[in-house]
């Protein structure tokens, strides 16, 4: 890659700053790219370097993604000490990344289904980003894309206005993807499912052609569901399997188990689910998971 390329240039001028800054973006980039073992390197290379020059807010860039690759593979509590890490740092030093601090934790604590905590830390990822109003769209994000039955009206109806056109956005790349897929869980809410298809078929595309992976099963998984809602149920399940084999390769055991369950796969999902509770030391978080997924699996079996 291009910011690997120049990592020989910033080590030969012995520029460290620029170095770990390098290290940062790419840490950022392979989260998205679903590369996670790669990613947690560059982070913990770059957060090394910020560290050994006293750069604090480095080493909160440093950290600011990787959270979400921890999250993605299950591994429940080195994702929440990752992230409350950034959180308490960025708090202290006001640094932009707060916002995605407090999404990060939002967006663990609904694929483990804790309802409970979502809107607080939604809430906080809004106040967080009152500087940055390119970045406000993470909280809206986590108030809209809900269960049915808990969704924030108020919250959907300002993401549809703020969200603007795909591509078109003046933001990160992480807040444009998943803004695009809370428009889309919006369409299919509002039973829109043409419009919602049509939508994911191009966030497929794009993000297939650009080798991003993080979000791609969340899509198809979304998109089986908007063909299912069709009556197309055969093209329903091609496009669940699909999105289950995307899940696979990108290591993503926290959607993998969801999808299984929906597949009729039951003791598959509830052997990951398992395996999920095993690294959740907080007992009360650790219990609310396994009812949120005993509920799921037998639900997805009627």
């Amino acid at each position: 890659s291009v910011l690997s390329e120049a990592r020989p240039l910033w080590q030969t001028l012995n520029n460290l700053p620029m170095l770990a800054e390098n290290l940062s973006i790419d840490a950022q980039s392979l989260t998205l790219m679903a590369s996670f073992d790669e990613a947690i390197d560059a982070s913990e290379e770059a957060a090394a370097l910020a560290a050994s020059i006293d750069n604090v807010w480095g080493q909160v860039t440093a950290r600011s993604f990787v959270g979400l690759a921890y999250v993605a593979r299950g591994e429940i509590d080195q994702a929440l000490a990752v992230i409350q890490n950034v959180i308490t740092d960025a708090e202290r030093q006001r640094h932009p990344v707060r916002g995605l601090g407090w999404f990060y934790l939002g967006w663990l604590y609904a694929q483990l289904g804790v309802e409970s905590k979502v809107t607080p830390t939604a809430e906080r990822s809004l106040e967080a980003t009152t500087d940055f109003p390119q970045l406000r769209s993470l909280g809206l994000v986590l108030l809209a894309w809900r269960p049915q039955d808990k969704v924030d009206a108020e919250a959907r109806q300002e993401l549809l206005s703020v969200a603007g056109q795909p591509g078109q956005r003046k933001t990160i790349l992480l807040n444009d993807m998943v803004t695009d897929l809370a428009l889309c869980a919006t369409y299919l809410a509002r039973r829109d499912y043409d419009q919602a298809g049509q939508f994911l078929d191009g966030l497929v595309r794009r993000w297939r052609s650009s080798g991003l992976g993080y979000f791609l099963p969340y899509a198809l998984h979304m998109k089986s569901q908007a063909l299912k809602a069709m009556g197309r149920a055969g093209k329903a399940r091609d496009t669940l399997e699909q999105a289950l084999e995307t899940a696979v390769e990108s290591e993503n055991r926290i959607l993998q188990w969801q999808i299984l369950a929906e597949l009729g796969e039951a003791a598959a999902a509830q052997e990951i689910v398992h395996s999920i509770a095993g690294n959740i030391s907080d007992s009360g978080l650790r219990e609310i998971f396994l009812s949120y997924a005993r509920s799921l699996i037998k639900t997805a079996g009627q």
